[in-house]
């Protein structure tokens, strides 16, 4: 089996990469359509939970 040369070793690299740049376009698309409510709503549910604790 021969020693993978420096050429696979940057393919390799630049494959990562890519795979790195399509998970943050997804990250951003998905944030950009929800508009950011998942954060809020995550915050009004700490609100209720305070709320119901009574603090």
């Amino acid at each position: 089996m021969p020693t993978p040369g420096v050429m696979d070793l940057i393919a390799l690299l630049a494959f990562l990469a890519l795979l790195f740049g399509l998970y943050v376009v997804v990250r951003v698309i998905r944030r950009a359509w929800d508009g950011g409510n998942s954060a809020r709503v995550r915050e009004l549910e700490s609100r209720v939970r305070d709320l119901e604790d009574g603090r």
